[in-house]
């Protein structure tokens, strides 16, 4: 018996595409302003979030940035270390 379920093919998959492009951006970005300002990719992201809501909470950085909250502690701690948020 011959399947008729439709076959995903990941790499025409629009979504699975766009999730590509911007993790090479991500990547490319870090790797160009990581080093001069000593951030990782999940502290740029908190650091982008708490820019566009200042006050906002651990939990809602959870949420808006797609990171465990382990992550997102660690992200807190390295901007405070460096004097990007107290």
């Amino acid at each position: 018996m011959v399947s008729s379920a439709p076959v995903l093919e990941l790499g025409r998959w629009l979504p699975y595409r766009m999730f590509v492009v911007a993790g090479r951006v991500a990547e490319l970005l870090e790797s160009f302003y990581g080093p001069r300002w000593g951030l990782g990719l999940p502290a740029w992201r908190i650091l982008a979030v708490v820019a566009d809501r200042p006050g906002v909470s651990a939990r809602e950085i959870t949420r808006a940035c797609g990171l465990d909250p382990v992550a997102v502690s660690r992200g807190i701690a390295q901007l405070v270390a460096l004097g990007f948020a107290r």
